[in-house]
Parts: C-alpha cells; structure tokens; sequence
C-alpha cells in the first residue's frame, strides 16, 4: 500500500530495514479510497508502529477550531496553588478592573490561568515533544557512534520526563 514516514519501520544497532507492511488487494483499496498507512515514530521499541489510517485522504472534512480561550478541565485535577488565582486577582485590581468590573477581573485571571498552564503544565510535554524531534531526526540519518550516544541520551532525558510528568 505504500506508506508516508519513514522507510525504516525496524532497527537493531546501526542495522535498519523495512520488515513490517500493509498489504491489501484491488477491491479493499476500491473500498476504501482515503485510506493511508503512517508509519509512526518510535520511542523505546525496534519496531515502528503502523497506523491504517481509513481517512486520511478524505477530503471536504472541515476543521473547527475552537472560538477562544476556555476553562480546563484538567486544571481541577492539578494542585493549583491559590497564590496563581490570588496573584492575578490583585494584578486585575492593580490594573484599574476594580470591583465593578467582576468579568474584567475574570478574564485577566483567566488569562493567567491559561499562561500558568502554558508554562508549567504543558512545558514538559513540549519540551518531550521537541526531545523526540531531534530522536527521530537522528534515526533518519546513517547510524554513527556519535548519533548512537545522542539516541541514548535522549532516550534518557525524554524518560526522566515522563517520569516527572
């Protein structure tokens, strides 16, 4: 069926190769037009998984972004220290969205909330995310003593946090 990704999908050492496939007859692929096949990234495994994704090609599909800045769900799961709710009140009252503006004073601390998710919340799983970039570049390039080093020492810090997230 083809594949979009990398063309490895299996590596032991400085060895690589494509051992894993989709495979799919005329009639399947008539049936099912939008469909590709991903071959994912891979973190810990020597496999890559595949992922047959039925509509990926399908087109007209509309993407609806969402209108604005909205309340977390997660953030009551978190231990949210009063000090971030607190602080960005007074920040409010300091910025002259005194007691007759309650939804100004809201939305400033809203906004905050939003900044202190960004920052604390989400910045592990960015810092991850650019971690398994650069491992992944790595792997797409021709296996080296050096690029081996850097693979495990990425491996390692994208472990310590996942560990501390």
């Amino acid at each position: 069926m083809g594949y979009i990704g990398d063309k490895y999908t299996w590596r032991c050492a400085d060895v690589r190769e494509r051992l894993d496939r989709v495979v799919c007859n005329v009639q399947w692929t008539l049936a099912f037009p939008n469909t590709s096949v991903i071959h994912e990234k891979h973190y810990r495994s020597d496999h890559r998984p595949i992922l047959v994704d039925m509509e990926y090609y399908k087109t007209g599909q509309i993407r609806r972004r969402s209108g604005g800045k909205k309340f977390v769900a997660r953030w009551l799961s978190e231990d949210i220290d009063n000090k971030v709710v607190a602080t960005a009140w007074a920040k409010a009252n300091l910025r002259g969205l005194g007691p007759g503006l309650q939804a100004a004073r809201t939305q400033a601390v809203h906004n905050d909330l939003h900044s202190w998710d960004k920052s604390i919340l989400k910045g592990p799983k960015n810092h991850i995310k650019k971690l398994s970039k650069e491992l992944e570049k790595i792997r797409h390039h021709a296996l080296s003593p050096t690029s081996w080093v850097r693979q495990k020492e990425l491996q390692l810090l994208i472990d310590n946090l996942l560990e501390q997230e």
